[in-house]
């Protein structure tokens, strides 16, 4: 099959290295046209492409998957709308009628649930923060998108994510400054290993589910990853404070994920996933 990846970052890349490390075709968009030797070496070819100057891009190779999963890079300088909306709406205009399946790397923050409850799939999006709102506007772009041109698509709404690179308040750790999280809060996370693999699964999948809540086996509270962390990170034992905005208290289920994309996870929870991230690191 022939894959594109648009947003071949944290997410995306290992996905992209899987999917073609089992016999697909895989594409990678970069405006950096110095990364081709770099993506050839993972068995990715290039497209040049800038999502936010789209007249500046090579054309769209006629593939049958797209996996998108484009971030909020705050160094670009532009509003997160911009990105998630707007560069969206101009990347789907443009796709070849070739594509039968659109993967959308989406967010948990399109649930507004705050009580401690239970979240899955059938549970409403009501985001309470403009970030989440954003976020639902780009899924409904994608579906909308998606009914009118016949194409199947999947969003995927991942919790946390953390990784080599990416080991949440770190640095805060690091410096013994106060945490500004509640600390018996729940928390919800997924490593990136796992990430990926269920971003390539869902790509793969012959049938798959509409949308999917992905996150590891068990949320945590705050106290808990922070503790373990700095202790993987020979940090300070963690202090809090008060958060400076909402704390959301939902827990996600990952039920429908581990039955269709991912029956087994690298990381069930942090007490790998940590500890592996900080060695890589």
């Amino acid at each position: 099959m022939s894959i594109l990846i648009a947003g071949c970052g944290f997410i995306g890349r290992p996905a992209g290295v899987a999917l073609a490390g089992r016999g697909h075709e895989v594409f990678a968009l970069s405006r950096d046209r110095r990364k081709a030797d770099d993506f050839a070496r993972d068995g990715l070819r290039l497209v040049r492409h800038d999502l936010l100057d789209p007249d500046a891009s090579d054309p769209i190779p006629p593939t049958r998957a797209i996996l998108y999963a484009v971030g909020f890079d705050r160094s670009l300088g532009v509003p997160m709308r911009t990105i998630y909306v707007d560069a969206l709406l101009r990347f789907l205009d443009r796709l070849p009628e070739t594509v039968e399946r659109f993967v959308y790397a989406s967010s948990t923050s399109v649930y507004g649930a705050d009580c401690g409850e239970w979240v899955d799939e059938a549970t409403p999006a009501r985001p309470n923060s403009e970030n989440g709102a954003i976020v639902l506007e780009a899924e409904e772009a994608v579906r909308s998108w998606a009914e009118r041109r016949g194409v199947r698509a999947v969003v995927i709404r991942f919790a946390g994510l953390y990784g080599p690179g990416r080991v949440i308040g770190a640095a805060a750790l690091r410096a013994g400054k106060p945490i500004e999280s509640d600390p018996d809060g729940p928390l919800n996370l997924i490593h990136r290993d796992d990430a990926a693999a269920v971003a390539a699964a869902a790509i793969e999948h012959r049938d798959p589910a509409p949308i999917y809540c992905a996150c590891d086996n068990r949320p945590i509270l705050r106290r808990e990853y922070y503790e373990t962390a700095a202790r993987h990170l020979d940090a300070p034992t963690p202090t809090f404070a008060p958060p400076g905005g909402e704390s959301t208290r939902r827990k996600i289920s990952n039920r429908a994920m581990v039955r269709d994309l991912l029956r087994e996870l690298v990381h069930p929870d942090i007490t790998t996933g940590l500890p592996a991230s900080i060695a890589e690191e």
